[in-house]
């Protein structure tokens, strides 16, 4: 007898459970799609911001570059890359056969 009361009341609890998880279900799918679109948003936004981040780069190198191609009181160390090209020490830039920065513009 006890036994047929205890498996009532366990069922009773598993159903109220049961019932309340399936209230909670669609608010958590829709947490899930929130978190889903947040992260391409997200993603989208690092990208953006890598990508002016190397605009950034590239404009301090030449800029860079024209300073001590302009200055001539400089000497700038060199370093060759894996294929052989020379190129800045300080910026990275390569190096054009007169010896300036191959990213100044003529």
């Amino acid at each position: 007898m006890f036994f047929l009361l205890y498996l009532c009341v366990f069922c009773s609890k598993t159903a109220v459970c049961r019932q309340r998880v399936m209230e909670l279900l669609p608010k958590v799918e829709g947490v899930v799609q929130q978190m889903a679109e947040s992260e391409q948003v997200l993603m989208s936004l690092q990208e953006k911001r890598q990508r002016e981040l190397w605009n950034l780069l590239k404009v301090a190198c030449v800029r860079t570059c024209e300073l001590l191609t302009h200055t001539h009181t400089y000497t700038l160390p060199l370093w060759m890359n894996a294929k052989g090209k020379i190129h800045h020490f300080s910026c990275g830039c390569p190096i054009n056969v007169d010896g300036n920065c191959s990213q100044l513009k003529p």
